[in-house]
């Protein structure tokens, strides 16, 4: 770390020790980022992104995980881009195990919403017809979640009570014809972190077959937990687009819906 940024490094570290030791219930923090300067073998200033998770190890004292990403041009655009706007509305499924769902969300469960839909970074296009959903190609933070340089598959990485949800939210996204698809509280539970028993939460938003015939999946609002939550809550929503003829209103609607 460059010499102006080691201490202010060091005090987020240490930071972070104190607010996890604080914490109650699962023992771990959610990810941050910080934008440093890292000093390469020539003294040369090298910009990086720095994705940092604190949880509590084994031994219960503070553990850090950090993923590096050089700053880079590429690496900030995705190929593919969504309506600016779309409605979020929730869908009613029924017992993942026959992995049947309902298209038509009801009228008393319907929570609807307006976000923005923007490329990610944390991101992975699979085969949706692949049996162990196959991984033809993700970005550098993508791989970053699973504690590897890569994986092949996203199948063995999800949450057994929740594998499901990912069939139904892929049949939706085909057969509905649908913008886009997203589950909230699914858990992953990275093969290489098996023995530590640590997984983590996310959003992930599912979005239509591109001309490879690949359905790009974003992850977001990811959260590392110690152990896996007793009453998790696996929630799937489907976008529908919306005209936006004064993009000004449409700004209105969307801080009103978030809040």
């Amino acid at each position: 770390v460059g010499e102006v940024e080691r201490k202010p490094f060091a005090d987020h570290l240490i930071s972070m020790n104190k607010e996890l030791l604080l914490k109650q219930g699962d023992k771990s923090l959610p990810t941050t980022q910080l934008k440093l300067n890292l000093m390469d073998a020539s003294s040369v200033s090298v910009s990086v992104d720095v994705y940092h998770v604190c949880f509590l190890g084994m031994d219960d004292q503070p553990r850090h995980l950090l993923g590096i990403v050089e700053q880079n041009e590429d690496q900030q655009q995705l190929s593919g881009s969504q309506d600016r706007f779309m409605v979020e509305t929730q869908v009613e499924t029924l017992d993942s195990s026959n992995e049947e769902c309902s298209s038509n969300s009801s009228s008393d469960g319907d929570t609807p919403s307006v976000m923005p839909s923007e490329p990610l970074k944390v991101s992975c296009w699979i085969v949706p017809e692949s049996s162990d959903l196959t991984i033809r190609k993700a970005t550098v933070l993508f791989n970053m979640l699973w504690g590897t340089s890569s994986i092949a598959c996203l199948w063995p990485q999800i949450c057994k009570r929740h594998r499901d949800k990912i069939r139904v939210a892929i049949r939706m996204l085909q057969t509905d014809k649908l913008p886009g698809v997203a589950i909230k509280g699914i858990i992953f539970e990275p093969l290489a972190f098996k023995q530590q028993k640590i997984c983590f939460s996310a959003c992930v938003r599912f979005w239509p077959a591109s001309p490879d015939e690949l359905v790009r999946i974003d992850f977001l609002e990811h959260e590392w937990l110690q152990r896996r939550p007793r009453n998790e809550e696996c929630r799937i929503f489907k976008y529908v687009r919306i005209s936006d003829p004064d993009p000004t209103s449409s700004e209105q609607t969307c801080d009103q819906s978030i809040r």
